[in-house]
């Protein structure tokens, strides 16, 4: 989930530095990572360097998008452009779409 890793641990203070830590340390000890996604926001830089570290981390990798079920079908054409140049690298990873409450 992209809130655990906010900032770059050396960079953040109190809380971030801790979720930083979590998010890490979670990392290394799972065999796969599943990147949650909010299906209605674009594709960010910050969202890349999670999916980057866990394949750094040798890693399986899921990609889940959520909210899909609200998306109107503009947005669901753009995502699915925005996909293709993203991740064209990763396309080994499998993509799920999910509707998931808190």
């Amino acid at each position: 989930d992209p809130a655990g890793i906010r900032k770059r641990s050396k960079n953040a203070s109190g809380s971030e530095f801790y979720a930083s830590l979590r998010t890490q340390t979670a990392l290394e000890r799972s065999e796969v990572a599943v990147v949650l996604l909010e299906a209605s926001e674009v594709i960010s830089d910050q969202d890349m360097k999670i999916i980057r570290n866990v394949i750094d981390a040798g890693r399986g990798l899921v990609v889940a998008f959520n909210k899909w079920d609200l998306l109107d079908d503009e947005r669901r054409w753009n995502l699915e452009r925005e996909i293709e140049r993203e991740f064209g690298h990763i396309s080994w990873a499998p993509r799920v779409n999910i509707s998931a409450e808190s």
